[in-house]
C-alpha cells in the first residue's frame, strides 16, 4: 500500500515539472518575451507648465493681449519704462543660436567667392540677396577689399538688397580708381534712387571714362528730381556726341520750360546724330513753346532734318 502511494506521488511531480514550462510561455503577449512582459516600458510624463513658463504666460496676457479686459489696475505697467523693464526681467535675453551661426559661416564663404571667377561671385551675390540685411556688415567690409571685383560684387549684392545704411560707403567708391568700381557705384545708387546722391553723381559727367559718364546721364533719368533733370541739361555740352545723344533721349521723358530751350539749342549741334534726337525730345515732351523753330528745321538743307521736324510738328499738333 505505502509502494503505490509513493508511485502515485511521483507520478503527480513530475507532470507538474512537464506542464509548467507551457503554462509560462502561454502567459507572454504574442511576439514578445518573458522579460518584456515582467518590465514593460514606462509611459512618458506629460508635459507640465513651470514656474517660469507661467510668468511668461502672465506677462503675455496682460501686456499683449487686446481682447481681454484687465480689471486690476496694479497689474499693469503705467509706463513704457515700467514695461521694458519688465520685459527684461521675465523673457530671457537672446543668445546666438546653431542657426545664426550656421549663416555667420555661410556669409564668410559667400564673401570669399565674391573674388572668385565670375560663374561663382554670381552665385554668391543672389544668395546674399536672399540673405538680406543680416549680410550687409559684411558686404560694407567687403567694399574695402583691394580686388575690384569683388568690391563690384559687394556693390552688385547691396544694390539689390537696397541698404540705406550702405549708401555713404557705395559714395565713396565713386572716386575709385578702378573705372569698373566707379560704373557699379553709379549703377546702384540710381537703382536706389537716391536722391541726396545727385551732386556727386553730376560731379562724375566730368570722368574720363566714358561708360562711366553714361551711366551716370542714365542714373539721372532714374532718380528724376529738379537737380537730376539739371544735370541731364548740363550734360548737353559734354563733349562727346554719345553723351549729348543720350541726354537728349533722357530729357525726353521730362517737361518744363527749362527743358525745352535747351533742346531747341541743342537743334543747332554741330553733331547730326545729336540735332536728330533733340528734334525726336521735342516733339515727345510735345510743348508748342517748340514749334516756331521747328518751322524753320523743316527748311533745312538735310532732308534727314527736315523729317523730323515735320514729325515732331504733328506730335505737337
Amino acid at each position: 500500500m505505502l509502494n503505490l502511494i509513493f508511485a502515485l506521488a511521483l507520478l503527480f511531480t513530475s507532470v507538474e515539472m512537464v506542464c509548467l514550462p507551457a503554462e509560462s510561455e502561454a502567459r507572454t503577449h504574442k511576439g514578445s518575451t518573458a522579460s518584456e512582459f515582467k518590465n514593460p516600458t514606462p509611459k512618458p510624463t506629460p508635459w507640465r507648465r513651470t514656474k517660469q513658463d507661467e510668468k511668461k504666460y502672465q506677462f503675455y496676457q496682460r501686456y499683449f493681449r487686446k481682447d481681454k479686459e484687465v480689471t486690476k489696475k496694479d497689474d499693469l505697467a503705467t509706463t513704457e519704462e515700467e514695461r521694458k523693464m519688465m520685459l527684461k526681467k521675465i523673457l530671457p535675453r537672446h543668445t546666438p543660436t546653431p542657426e545664426d551661426d550656421r549663416h555667420a559661416k555661410e556669409i564668410r564663404k559667400l564673401i570669399h567667392d565674391l573674388g572668385t571667377e565670375h560663374h561663382r561671385r554670381q552665385t554668391a551675390i543672389e544668395r546674399l540677396v536672399m540673405l538680406g540685411e543680416p549680410a550687409v556688415p559684411a558686404l560694407r567690409k567687403a567694399l574695402g577689399h583691394t580686388y575690384k571685383f569683388k568690391r563690384v560684387g559687394a556693390l552688385q549684392a547691396l544694390g539689390y538688397i537696397h541698404s540705406k545704411a550702405a549708401i555713404p560707403d557705395i559714395q565713396n567708391l565713386l572716386g575709385d580708381k578702378e573705372s569698373v568700381v566707379r560704373l557699379e557705384a553709379i549703377k546702384v545708387l540710381g537703382r536706389m534712387k537716391h536722391k541726396a546722391s545727385v551732386p556727386k553723381l553730376i560731379k562724375r559727367l566730368e570722368d574720363p571714362n566714358k561708360r562711366v559718364c553714361r551711366e551716370v546721364v542714365i542714373a539721372l533719368g532714374r532718380i528724376k528730381t529738379p537737380a537730376a533733370i539739371q544735370g541731364l541739361i548740363r550734360a548737353l555740352g559734354h563733349a562727346g556726341p554719345e553723351i549729348r545723344l543720350l541726354a537728349c533721349d533722357e530729357l525726353s521723358f521730362f517737361a518744363g520750360e527749362k527743358v525745352v530751350i535747351a533742346l531747341l539749342s541743342t537743334t543747332r549741334n554741330e553733331d547730326q546724330d545729336v540735332r536728330i534726337a533733340a528734334i525726336r525730345a521735342l516733339g515727345e515732351i510735345g510743348d508748342p513753346l517748340a514749334r516756331p523753330q521747328l518751322k524753320e528745321l523743316t527748311k533745312n538743307e538735310n532732308h534727314m532734318i527736315r523729317q523730323e521736324a515735320l514729325q515732331a510738328l504733328n506730335n505737337i499738333q
